[in-house]
């Protein structure tokens, strides 16, 4: 089992590239020389009145799960693009049910991909499609798993964690189209550049085991995409661009942090014993430190813990700064404490958080 990267991801070719009556006759007389049914047909799920979505599943065994037509009718948008779905590891890794693809598979996947564009521009002389490296990626989506006894327990906290937000009242998030989606097996947070799914793979595969795969995935859209091109992060939005494992890692890791910061979960007793020892505190910081992990045991709303706490300890507490958030969370990061605490009942002392565990095991096949 594959700890990460990559999951899937789309392959797009624009407009005005491509003859489009020709590739929507290829694509269909291939299927039809392979022997199968699969034809091209209307999504009717995914398409509107100005704009058309023809798909096929046809080639899902070699590793596309859909290929799909766009005809765009929109005035000053028409034209028709072709999109690939793309998942390697069904190809590459087809008896392992948890695989991602590393970085030792690009090259196979590559080979696999201008083996499907030269079998298509059989149908198209006049026109043929280009190899891989005339593509554009449209959507990569990174992830990376682990297995571990306490998944029921880390699953609570991510979706606690989903709910107590970092920063603001999560009704302001929504303002910003921000929408969060909480299932008992996973979290899952759709924003206008990017989607989070955080879940439990082995409970979704159906599977009976004591240790679960969770797995922490980011789907990265168009938007997404071009930001980290213009802030340098890539050179270009070529899969073999993209196709970086630390990249991966660094977007994965990121939304983990904004989700459920990067410090271990503890209870309130082994969380009120590092603090008592540690140096450099004073009473009133270890006093409001021991308040605020106590609050957060019991918060489970739409609105973040700093939000509450400060709203209904601010006239308690004698403050000495207007806003002590901070200045707490400093020195909840250096010694490595949650601001979310584990609640009593579950007689545990300390659950990590995933922002420690993925990555730690090295690739299988790279």
């Amino acid at each position: 089992m594959f700890n990460g990267f990559i999951d899937s991801f789309e392959m797009k070719l624009g407009k005005r590239q491509f003859d489009r009556d020709k590739l929507y006759k290829g694509i269909n007389q291939l299927i039809r020389d392979m022997g199968s049914k699969k034809f091209l047909h209307m999504d009717k799920k995914r398409s509107t009145v100005s704009c058309k979505r023809y798909k096929t599943t046809a080639f899902y065994m070699e590793g596309f799960t859909e290929l799909t037509i766009k005809d765009c009718l929109n005035e000053g948008n028409h034209g028709s693009s072709l999109i690939v779905r793309c998942r390697p590891a069904i190809l590459l890794h087809p008896d392992d049910e948890y695989a991602l693809s590393g970085e030792m598979d690009y090259k196979p996947f590559e080979n696999s991909f201008n083996w499907l564009i030269a079998n298509i521009n059989r149908y198209m002389r006049d026109s043929p499609l280009p190899m891989m490296d005339g593509w554009e990626v449209a959507r990569m989506d990174y992830a990376f798993q682990y297995p571990t006894e306490l998944h029921t327990q880390t699953m609570m906290m991510m979706r606690k964690s989903s709910r107590t937000k970092i920063s603001q009242p999560i009704y302001e998030a929504r303002k910003r189209g921000v929408k969060w989606e909480r299932y008992r097996d996973s979290v899952y947070i759709r924003k206008s550049k990017c989607t989070v799914n955080f879940y439990d793979k082995t409970a979704e595969l159906g599977l009976e085991r004591s240790d679960h795969v969770l797995r922490f995935e980011v789907q990265c859209k168009s938007d997404y995409l071009y930001n980290m091109l213009y802030k340098g992060r890539v050179k270009d939005l070529s899969l073999r661009g993209l196709w970086n494992r630390e990249l991966a890692m660094s977007v994965v890791k990121g939304q983990i942090q904004k989700l459920m910061g990067t410090c271990d979960f503890c209870n309130e007793e082994h969380a009120m014993n590092t603090i008592e020892k540690a140096a450099g505190l004073n009473e009133y910081e270890k006093y409001l430190l021991g308040e605020m992990l106590h609050y957060s045991v019991g918060t489970e709303v739409d609105r973040e813990t700093w939000y509450l706490f400060l709203n209904d300890y601010f006239n308690v507490i004698k403050l000495d700064s207007k806003d002590p958030k901070d200045r707490v969370r400093r020195i909840l990061k250096r010694l490595n404490i949650n601001e979310l605490a584990i609640p009593k009942r579950w007689r545990l002392q300390m659950l990590p958080n995933p922002y420690s565990v993925i990555g730690m095991e090295s690739e299988p096949n790279g």
